[in-house]
């Protein structure tokens, strides 16, 4: 989502050296978006509400949950508070 005009658009982003276009790469594959996303450069481009972050670091801290950066464990340790 952009948060600006609140509603869906396109993501572009890397998928196995191809640049990709999904309105909803986080629910196709979690690990890798998340892993795209919490890079400084990219952490922006999306915006994701308290409830799609909590989704999706409970998604990642069941599928892959050494990929879970600290403060975002915390973040879903406190329920987004």
């Amino acid at each position: 989502y952009k948060k600006s005009m609140r509603k869906k658009k396109k993501i572009q982003w890397r998928r196995n050296n191809k640049i990709n276009e999904e309105k909803d790469p986080k629910k196709n594959d979690p690990v890798r978006f998340y892993k795209w996303w919490k890079k400084e450069e990219n952490i922006n481009k999306v915006y994701l509400s308290t409830k799609h972050k909590l989704e999706l670091f409970n998604k990642i801290n069941l599928e892959n949950p050494s990929v879970l950066l600290k403060k975002h464990k915390e973040f879903l340790d406190s329920g987004g508070d």
